[in-house]
């Protein structure tokens, strides 16, 4: 798993030299990975959310350190999408379109709390068109990533937990 975490997290860095690069010219290439991954492992994790929340830290600091140079938001920001990661999976039975929908989750409250933190901090103006046009991209390009992911993960059944099983 923590393969997983690295490799998300070092794409990031190599694939947003083209997020100037669009499909059909609408849609730009913007890799949020590692936000990505946090999905994908928590279910490793799912017993022991501590170790899975210190992750989250870890990987927040170091999100900071390399691509984003503001010092501590990003690591206050992935522990707090770890938490709301683990409240959804209460909620949904693991499965691909739970956990797509949960990745969906995650990514549009990243880019909410960090839009609206540089918004309060000065750093951007409100513009919702704007804001909604970056997370279409988002989405689009997490998603495609997230499958193709969760698909190879699933053929090694080892890296996951057995499925739960609800009673209604």
């Amino acid at each position: 798993m923590y393969l997983v975490v690295l490799l998300s997290f070092f794409l990031d860095g190599l694939l947003s030299i083209y997020q100037e690069l669009s499909i059909f010219g609408v849609i730009y290439f913007k890799p949020m990975f590692t936000i990505v991954s946090l999905v994908l492992i928590y279910p490793k994790y799912q017993k022991d959310i501590n170790n899975y929340l210190k992750i989250c830290l870890v990987l927040g600091l170091c999100y900071d350190l390399f691509y984003t140079n503001m010092l501590f938001l990003n690591m206050l920001v992935f522990p707090l999408l770890g938490y709301i990661i683990h409240r959804v999976y209460l909620f949904l039975i693991d499965g691909l379109v739970n956990s797509l929908a949960i990745n969906l989750i995650a990514l549009v409250s990243y880019n909410f709390i960090i839009y609206f933190v540089l918004f309060l901090t000065g750093y951007l103006s409100f513009n919702v068109s704007l804001f909604l046009y970056n997370l279409l991209s988002i989405l689009i390009t997490n998603t495609i990533y997230f499958i193709i992911l969760y698909l190879l993960l699933m053929t090694d059944k080892n890296n996951f937990p057995k499925k739960k099983k609800y009673k209604f």
